[in-house]
């Protein structure tokens, strides 16, 4: 899909809406649920345990940086204050290649975490239905 060509005077963000933040914060708190849906009370309670914890340093890393970059007083900079999730959805987001909708950028980086969770969640399900 080719991004959407905007005019070249027009401002971009380039930063997320802290809703965006805490969907995917949910969405990976999903996804351990989910994977413990797997345990049987075996040897797997530790491959789980493990993912957990790879799962809490993985979220929790860009967590503690964006805390400490905010209590840095970088809170005022523009743009800090995206306004609703939908205002932000509907202004332009720069991307690596060029720009496009706010929409498309949440919609491409939510999916992959959704699906992720979704289809573990499937799976958990078979599992416990077919044992």
């Amino acid at each position: 899909m080719m991004p959407e060509t905007f005019p070249a005077a027009s401002p971009a963000s380039g930063g997320l809406h802290p809703a965006i933040y805490r969907i995917m914060l949910v969405l990976a708190a999903w996804f351990v649920i989910a994977a413990w849906g797997f345990s049987d009370g075996g040897h797997i309670a530790l491959d789980l345990a493990m993912m957990t914890a790879l799962v809490i340093v993985i979220v929790g890393i860009p967590v503690l940086s964006w805390r400490i970059w905010r209590n840095q007083g970088h809170a005022g900079d523009a743009g800090a204050e995206p306004g609703s999730l939908k205002q932000w959805s509907a202004r332009e987001f720069q991307i690596w290649n060029g720009r496009t909708t706010g929409a498309d950028a949440m919609v491409e980086i939510l999916t992959p975490l959704f699906a992720g969770a979704l289809g573990l969640t499937a799976f958990a399900i078979v599992f416990r239905l077919v044992s």
